[in-house]
Formats: structure tokens, C-alpha cells, sequence
């Protein structure tokens, strides 16, 4: 028996409902505007238990979280019998969906079943005993617009159904034509027949008999009880009022050692107290004289303070000129060395000679060269043209100019050849007036430094409570020594602060001790707790008792269990007294039962014996017969024929389903089975709502071990008048609440608050009245 117990949704298509939906017995009814989420309901319940919705058939993740979410919960409850489980499925728009299968324990506690999709599907399938998702919407799945898909399927569509539930491998075709009277008393797919009728009269009469009978046995079960529940009762109320006493004993006896307990601590903290008072001040006297002691090695420390800041200042002054000193030195002896080097390259060379050469570069050479050159053009004339004699004259002439211009263009060649030379001389020139400068520097640089290192030395001397230390330090140098000295006066002053504040704490708690007045109370407190502790006295317990909390414990639990048992003998007492009126109503008002079922035996043994005479005289019906009844088609259109009449307001009473599922309806004005296609689309609407009713009835899938005792009807109402649908109302509260615990409709049409125990009413997905 599968039922449904509560659903928590969000963000699963149009659902996101605040907080979770209880579902309980009775007609639930799921209203709301269009695309408000009625129908998602519906599919997150159907993807809770089996990760499939109805519509879009082959729904992917992204279909079914909301717009703008990337993720959708469902949590599904639900009960299979005396056991109760929860389906949790987290559908992600983008990656795979991620289930869990949980058994819910009567203590709250939960176990794992399944983890992931497929193995929560299987799982769930398992313990419907095999019931598949197709086999759940076949069968209480009712919406308007499917109505029609079962005559829509093809004929082994339909036969694969019916297979499924029914664990049938074939069928035998039907093929028999029943007299009228075979069909009065045994019945037709499209009503029942009288034998039936009556047997199935007699069925529920014997069964009130038996229950009769059993509320009889209850009766007289419930007085028995009820007596030895009363005298269970009363030994439990002595056993209380024993424990009770008992209780109080312990109680009393547990407040004197309490009170002890808490005597003593204040005792001990009291004591603790006075003793830490007394060492605290012993301590603090100890350690300020020996503070004072500490102090007074440094007295000379003000007058030396002046001196020392002084001393420190000329530190940086004479690392500051040590640093201008090295670098003027560095600079000196750099200089130095490079006139030295300059000196030793060039000590060979003629500088003289040099600079007389140097001094022809200021001669001109082209206009002596241009004269050599006219002469010696002359001389070419007059060699061809005139004397011979007069070109010699010529020539020598120009080999004046020549000689000329050639001594210069030597010394030139020569002057080019020791440019270097020249230049390296001017460069020694220069560092040796720059070496004479930085001597001189370095020299007075010196002198400074020399005169800053001896104030030192005097002021250092002067400091007699760190002249010691100066003189042992002075052969690093003054500098380090007056370092050293100041760093051992750094250290003295740190020390000397240390202790003055140290000092001062001191002095501050001394102020905070308590005064002799106050450490008297204190030992006056502490006499009158050893007085209180002493005057305790703890009750007498019972012989053989040893006092423990754990027992305190233990008889309390026994004290709170016996009053419980108590209340829940004397509620079972009432109960059964109720239980007992009721039953003697019940079998005052069925005290004729054993004569009706008399009765109603003889009437069914009459039919069956007249129907036996007539099956004997129809030879090969019986297997037909038995066939009918092994089909899926009789029970549905019995089912029907039952359901027809309170949906059409008793126009309709009467139904065929041919071998191919065709539907045909005896119309009383007509006198004869008309198809459904001719009637009006409203009347359609409600055939086909009551076929599809009846195959939900007969496709129950009881033969598997699990039955739904759920039902969903989507829109049955839309299309149907006033008259028909207090009918349909009528017939699902009354008929159709005996097959189903649970029945929701889902429905936009209003007026129906009346006629149901439970409302859901959705807007934009959420959950407006419940």
C-alpha cells in the first residue's frame, strides 16, 4: 500500500514553495489560475519517485529547474505500508541529477538505501514490488486531455498494459454469443449479471457477519483487558507511591551532601584566600627592598646623563669626519699613485725636442708648396720651349720652396707621432696640482678628527661612573671606547627604568592589600563555615541503602516510567470503554445480520442453480466465459458501467468495449449501443472521463504485492454542467474515496472547497492556502 505523506519543491519548474506540502487522506484539492503550478505538482511527485514527468516526455535537466535558478530540489515522503520513506533528488541545470533513497525510522533516525539516480529508480521500483513508472500513470494518473490515449493506442499498446499487471503472456480471443437469459443471470462486458449481483451481496453480507462476529470477540476481549489493566494499575500506583517516598529520602539526603559540598569549596577558597593574603604581602616587602637595594648602585646616573648625550653627539661628529678622512685619503693616494706611474712611463722621453716640434705646427706649408710647384711648371716650359739653362735656374728655384715645405710637413708627421705624448704631459700636469689640493685636504680633515677624538677622551674621563670603562677600551680607539661606554650606560639606564617601575607596581599593590580589619572578617567567615560544616547531619536511609546520584538517578527514572505506564494503562482503559459503546451500538444495530445472510444464500444458491441448467445446455461457453473474466476488458467496462451513471447523472448506464477497445453506449432514447463519437463533446468528455476512471480501477496493480492508494484527476470537471459535476463530486466521495486513501484533483473550476478535506491553492508556484 503505497501513500503519499508530504513534498518540499523549489525551483522545480514553476514550484517553489516556502515550506513543505503534508498530504493527508481524503479528497485534496489543487487549485490555482493557469501556470500557476498545478500540474508541476503532479510531476514533481511522479520525478520524486521515478526521475520522469509526464509532460515534456524526455524532459532534460534544464527543463525542469525554474527560469533563472541553476538548481531544483524535491523531497519526496512517502509510506509503503508500516514503513516510511524519503526520496531527495537535486536537480542541477547543467550537470547530472544527484538522488538519495532513505527509510525513515520510527525514532526520526534515517538509513541509506540508494545513492544516485538509477539506483534511487531501482530501488523505489523494488519496493513497489515491481510497479514501473508507465504502470503508475496507467493507472491513477486521470487527466482531461489524455483521456482518450488508451483508445488512441494501438491495439499491442493497450494488450502490453494490461499484460504488465496481470503477468499474462497471451490471451484467448473471446468469441461467443450468450443467450439473453445466460446474460441476465451470468452477465456481459457492459453490465453485470444477476448472479453476480447476488453473490456479490452475499459477499458483503458475510462479511459484516464477520465482522460481526469479530466485534463480538473484540467486545468481550476489550472487557477482559480493561479488567486486567485495572488491576495492573492499581499495583503500579502502590509501586509509585513506594518509589516516591523512597525518592524523597534520597532527595533530602542528596541536599545535605550538596550543601556540604558547597561548605566546603567556599571553606577551602576562604582559606586559600587568607593564606595568599598573608604570602602576598610577605613577598611584596621582600621584593621592594631588594628593588631599593638595585637602585641605589646607580646614584651617580643623573649627573653623568649631560656628559653621555654630549659624548654621543661628538660620535657622530667623528664618524662623520672618519668617513670624510678614508675617503679624502683614498682620493690622495689614488691621485698619488697615477702622477707616480706617469712620471716613471715618460722619464726617458726629450720633452724639449717635443715642444720645439710642437712649435712649427703654427708655420704655414701650401703657399710654399704652390711656389715649388710653379717653379717646376717654368722649368718644363723652358726645357721645351726655351734655354736650357733657364729651365735649370727654374729648378733650382723651386727646390727652395720644396726644402721648405718639406721641413715643416716632417715636423708636422713628427708632432702627430707624439700627440699622445703631448697630452699625457698636459694630464700629469693637472693631478699634480689636484695632488697638491687633496694633501692639503687630507691634512686638515686630520687635524679635525683629532681634536673631536680628544673631547671625547676628556668628557668619557670626566664621566667618573664610566671612566673605568672608557680606559679599559682605549686602545680600539676612542671612538669604539666611547661606543662601549655608552652602550654600558644604555644598559644601566634600561635597568635602572625597569626597576623604578617594577618599584612602582609594587607599591601599587601594597596599596591594593586588604587591611587587617578585613583579613579578621575574613577569618571570622572562615570559623563560621567549620561551624556550619559540622552542625550537618544527613538523614537516615533505609538498611543496606548506599547513597549514590546514580541511584538518585536511576529511582527517578523508575519514579517518571511508573507514572508514565500509569497514564498510558488509564488512556488504554478509556480508549476501550469508548471502543465498547461503540461496539455495543454496532451490534444493536446489526443484530438481524445472521438471518439476512440466510436469506441471501438461499436467494444465490437459486440463481447459481439456474444458471448451472443453462451453461450445461450452452456447451463451449465456460472456457469463453472464463476468458472474459481473465480479461483486463469486462473488469473495465464493469467498472464503467458502475461509474457511468454518477457521472451523467443516470442517463448513461450501460457500456461495450469491443475486442479492439472501441467504445459503444446504450443510449435509452436511441433503444440501442451507439459509438461515442456521436455524442455531443461534453457527454464524450464524460465517457471518456469514466473509462479512463475504470481502467485506473482495473489496472490496479494489486497482483504485484503494492497497490497506489493514491489518484490524480487533472481537470476531470472542465468540460462537464452543474448537474454532472455534483455528480462526478458525488461519485469520487463516495465509491472512488473505497479504492483510494488519497485523492487529489487538480482543477480550476471553483465552488469545490465544500466537497474537499484538504485545498492546495497555488499562484506563480507558491503556495497561496493550505
Amino acid at each position: 500500500m503505497v501513500r503519499l505523506l508530504g513534498l518540499q519543491a523549489h525551483n522545480f519548474k514553476k514550484l517553489r514553495l516556502d515550506s513543505p506540502i503534508q498530504f493527508s487522506d481524503g479528497i485534496t484539492l489543487v487549485t490555482g489560475l493557469n501556470e500557476s503550478g498545478k500540474s508541476s505538482l503532479l510531476d514533481a511527485i511522479l520525478y520524486a519517485l521515478f526521475g520522469r514527468v509526464i509532460r515534456p516526455p524526455k524532459a532534460k535537466n534544464e527543463d525542469l529547474v525554474s527560469y533563472g535558478a541553476t538548481e531544483g530540489l524535491l523531497a519526496l515522503d512517502f509510506e509503503i505500508g508500516d514503513r516510511r520513506f524519503r526520496v531527495t533528488r537535486r536537480i542541477h541545470r547543467t550537470k547530472p541529477t544527484r538522488a538519495t533513497l532513505e527509510e525513515v525510522n520510527p525514532n526520526r533516525s534515517t538509513r541509506m538505501l540508494a545513492i544516485g539516480q538509477e539506483k534511487v529508480n531501482d530501488e523505489i521500483v523494488r519496493l513497489l514490488g515491481g510497479v514501473t513508472y508507465q504502470e503508475i500513470v496507467s493507472s491513477t494518473v486521470v487527466a482531461q486531455k489524455e483521456l482518450g490515449n488508451i483508445i488512441r493506442l494501438g491495439k499491442e499498446g493497450r494488450e502490453h498494459i494490461i499484460n504488465v499487471f496481470l503477468n499474462l503472456e497471451s490471451f484467448n480471443e473471446v468469441q461467443a454469443d450468450l443467450s439473453e437469459e445466460r446474460k441476465d443471470l451470468e452477465g456481459t462486458p457492459a453490465r453485470p449479471g444477476r448472479v453476480r449481483v447476488e453473490l456479490e451481496k452475499l459477499d458483503i453480507l458475510k462479511k459484516a457477519l464477520d465482522e460481526f462476529t469479530g466485534n463480538q470477540v473484540e467486545r468481550t476481549r476489550l472487557l477482559q483487558e480493561n479488567a486486567d489493566l485495572t488491576r495492573t494499575n492499581q499495583e503500579l500506583q502502590t509501586e509509585l507511591r513506594e518509589k516516591e517516598a523512597f525518592h524523597m529520602n534520597l532527595s533530602e539526603y542528596e541536599a545535605v551532601i550538596r550543601k556540604r559540598e558547597s561548605l566546603d569549596l567556599q571553606l577551602e577558597g576562604k582559606r586559600a584566600l587568607h593564606g595568599n593574603y598573608q604570602g602576598h604581602s610577605d613577598r611584596l616587602r621582600k621584593e621592594f627592598e631588594e628593588i631599593q637595594r638595585e637602585l641605589g648602585k646607580f646614584a651617580g646616573y643623573e649627573e653623568a646623563e649631560p656628559l653621555l648625550r654630549k659624548v654621543k653627539e661628538l660620535i657622530e661628529t667623528g664618524r662623520t669626519q672618519s668617513l670624510g678622512l678614508a675617503s679624502a685619503e683614498r682620493s690622495w693616494r689614488s691621485v698619488d699613485q697615477e702622477v707616480k706611474e706617469l712620471e716613471r712611463k715618460y722619464s726617458t722621453v726629450d720633452r724639449l725636442k717635443i715642444k720645439s716640434q710642437e712649435s712649427q705646427l703654427q708655420k704655414p706649408i701650401y703657399p710654399y708648396l704652390a711656389a715649388a710647384g710653379l717653379f717646376f711648371a717654368a722649368s718644363i716650359v723652358a726645357f721645351i720651349w726655351t734655354d736650357f739653362l733657364v729651365g735649370v735656374g727654374l729648378v733650382v728655384l723651386a727646390s727652395v720652396p720644396a726644402s721648405i715645405a718639406a721641413i715643416r710637413l716632417n715636423a708636422k708627421i713628427s708632432v702627430a707621432k707624439h700627440q699622445s705624448i703631448l697630452g699625457d704631459l698636459r694630464y700629469l700636469e693637472e693631478k699634480k696640482r689636484e695632488l697638491s689640493i687633496l694633501e692639503a685636504h687630507y691634512g686638515m680633515l686630520r687635524k679635525e678628527l683629532r681634536s673631536t677624538e680628544a673631547e671625547i677622551e676628556r668628557l668619557c674621563i670626566a664621566c667618573r661612573l664610566y671612566a673605568s670603562i672608557f680606559t679599559t677600551q682605549e686602545n680600539v680607539g676612542s671612538l669604539a671606547a666611547a661606543q662601549s661606554t655608552l652602550e654600558a650606560a644604555d644598559r644601566d639606564r634600561e635597568r635602572r627604568e625597569g626597576l623604578q617601575v617594577k618599584l612602582q607596581t609594587i607599591r601599587e599593590e601594597m596599596g591594593k592589600l586588604p587591611s587587617d580589619a578585613a583579613i579578621e572578617d575574613l577569618r571570622r567567615e572562615i570559623e563560621n563555615l567549620e561551624r556550619q560544616v559540622n552542625e550537618l547531619v544527613l538523614p537516615k536511609l533505609p538498611e543496606g541503602i548506599v547513597f549514590t546520584r546514580e541511584l538518585l538517578s536511576t529511582i527517578q527514572i523508575d519514579r517518571e516510567e511508573l507514572g508514565r505506564r500509569i497514564a498510558v494503562a488509564q488512556k488504554q482503559i478509556e480508549q476501550n470503554l469508548e471502543r465498547v459503546a461503540n461496539l455495543d451500538q454496532y451490534l444493536a444495530q446489526h443484530r438481524d445480520i445472521v438471518a439476512k445472510v440466510q436469506s441471501q444464500e438461499q436467494t444465490a444458491k437459486n440463481l447459481e442453480r439456474r444458471l448451472e441448467v443453462i451453461r450445461c445446455a450452452s456447451e463451449g461457453v465456460r472456457g469463453t466465459a472464463e476468458a472474459l473474466r481473465n480479461r483486463i476488458r469486462p473488469s473495465a467496462q464493469a467498472y464503467m458501467s458502475a461509474i457511468l451513471p454518477s457521472l451523467t447523472s443516470s442517463r448513461y448506464r450501460h457500456v461495450i468495449l469491443d475486442e479492439d477497445y472501441n467504445l459503444q453506449v446504450w443510449d435509452p432514447e436511441a433503444g440501442e449501443y451507439r459509438p461515442r463519437e456521436v455524442y455531443s463533446g461534453g457527454t464524450e468528455d464524460q465517457l471518456l472521463l469514466a473509462m479512463r476512471l475504470a481502467f485506473a480501477l482495473a489496472l490496479l496493480p494489486e497482483v504485484k504485492g503494492q497497490k497506489p492508494e493514491f489518484v490524480f484527476l487533472d481537470e476531470p470537471l472542465g468540460s462537464s454542467d452543474d448537474v454532472r459535476r455534483s455528480g462526478i463530486i458525488e461519485y469520487m466521495a463516495s465509491d472512488l474515496a473505497k479504492k483510494f486513501r488519497q485523492i487529489f484533483v487538480i482543477s480550476h473550476v471553483g465552488g469545490l472547497e465544500e466537497y474537499a478535506q484538504n485545498i492546495i491553492s497555488l499562484d506563480d508556484g507558491r503556495i497561496v492556502r493550505s
